[in-house]
């Protein structure tokens, strides 16, 4: 019985030790491969050494990445699990099979930059991208005539370097029915994004695979979305209002007169009262953490072009809610207002030395006022939207009704279709 154990002993042993050898050397070929393709160019790829970790985790450490010329991105370690040695060995297998696993979790620890890298060869932000980032602007409303935060703003506020840690785990669940999909970024000493997923699929095979048909059947059950304040709020007060000339306190009323300014006369947008309080909450409280959260009903398809930009269908569509630290999640709205921006209204809300009162939000539109299928004769031309028997919602032009079918002229794929409609399948109509 004692050699039948040593047997089996020694057999494990010996089989896990081929494995580690034979995972541990196709990584380290793969990344020899690629830094001799780097070296081609003038760049190259360093690495520290590559691992097993006993929970089944592939490591590789020290890794560096230099530019032609002279730039560097370093990162700690990076880091693969499928839960356990035995998934891992199975890992490649799958992937050449384009098999999804069960289970995967990636890790990237300690990933840096310095900001001098960030900068361009003329030494100016390479940042071209940034002017059509909506959250960059937002983080900059009220700070003189900033539009977002450059890497020289970045360094002006005291920052040297950006460190990243990243975090990112998947798992099928119900025979492959829902993946959750969770994931952690975190940039040190600024801020950390956190998100959990859950989507449906309605394929039943035993082993899913990547496949257009999968896309197809994806949809996004529920969101949520966290950012945690690690110190950038403050720094980008401290930044502001040195800019401006005002006080940390003066510029913190300024910043939120600027922030309901751009939302009714410049997005000509009215949320509810929540959004505004929650947001106060969260730049009140150094630390502090405001969280979004979205429920499509019916869940959302990967591929759906039927979304309309109407906020009031997208706050019925997705169902969603606000809160922070000290403000529970809420359900909130947002409305359409009328349009007012022009050049006095910006002003006011960007420079300091003209602050008066913030104009009154203008009054929300009245709603969208429902009418019924046989009537739609009656309104060509008008834009409407049509919330069909199968739970999609479809907006757009009506051009003709006949033959009962509804021609809806819309703007798809960046053009403009006429789409035909059953009008058997429509089960309720509003005017916008």
């Amino acid at each position: 019985m004692k050699r039948i154990l040593l047997v089996v002993v020694v057999t494990l042993v010996a089989g896990l030790g081929l494995a580690y050898y034979k995972v541990t050397s196709s990584v380290k070929e793969g990344l020899d491969n690629a830094n001799a393709a780097m070296a081609m160019m003038g760049a190259r790829l360093i690495y520290e050494g590559v691992s097993i970790a006993p929970n089944g985790d592939l490591q590789v450490s020290g890794l560096t990445f230099l530019s032609p010329t002279g730039d560097k991105l370093s990162i700690d370690q990076v880091a693969l699990g499928t839960g356990n040695p035995l998934d891992l060995l199975n890992f490649t297998s799958q992937v050449e099979q384009r098999q999804i696993p069960e289970k995967l979790h990636v890790r990237i620890d300690g990933m840096a930059v310095d900001l001098d890298t960030l900068l361009g060869e003329s030494g100016n932000p390479a940042e071209q991208g940034q002017n059509d980032n909506p959250l960059r602007h937002f983080e900059a409303i009220g700070c003189g005539d900033q539009r977002f935060f450059s890497v020289q703003d970045w360094k002006a506020m005291g920052y040297t370097e950006m460190r990243w840690n990243v975090d990112f785990d998947y798992r099928l669940d119900q025979g492959g029915a829902r993946l959750f999909l969770n994931g952690n970024l975190e940039s040190e000493d600024q801020g950390a994004i956190h998100l959990d997923t859950v989507f449906s699929q309605s394929l039943t095979v035993n082993h899913l695979t990547f496949s257009p048909e999968l896309v197809e059947s994806v949809r996004l059950v529920s969101a949520r979305i966290s950012y945690r304040d690690d110190g950038y709020m403050m720094r980008t007060r401290d930044f502001c209002a040195r800019k401006t000339g005002l006080d940390s306190a003066a510029y913190r009323d300024h910043h939120l007169a600027a922030w309901r300014n751009v939302w009714t006369n410049k997005l000509a947008l009215l949320p509810s009262d929540n959004v505004h309080s929650v947001y106060e909450d969260y730049i009140d409280n150094p630390g502090n953490t405001i969280t979004l959260e979205i429920e499509p009903y019916p869940p959302l398809d990967m591929d759906d072009n039927y979304l309309s930009s109407n906020p009031e269908y997208l706050t019925q569509r997705l169902n969603p809610k606000i809160g922070s630290d000290n403000q529970p999640l809420a359900a909130f709205t947002v409305a359409t207002a009328e349009h007012s921006e022009n050049a006095e209204t910006t002003a006011t809300a960007n420079n300091p030395s003209d602050r008066e009162a913030t104009p009154a939000p203008a009054a929300a539109s009245t709603g969208p006022a429902a009418i019924t299928v046989s009537t739609l004769n009656q309104h060509l031309n008008k834009t409407v939207v049509l919330t069909l028997t199968d739970g999609r919602i479809l907006d757009g032009r009506i051009q003709s009704v006949s033959g009962g079918n509804l021609q809806l002229r819309r703007h798809l794929y960046g053009g403009v279709m006429d789409v035909p409609v059953e009008l058997r399948t429509i089960r309720a109509v509003r005017l916008q």
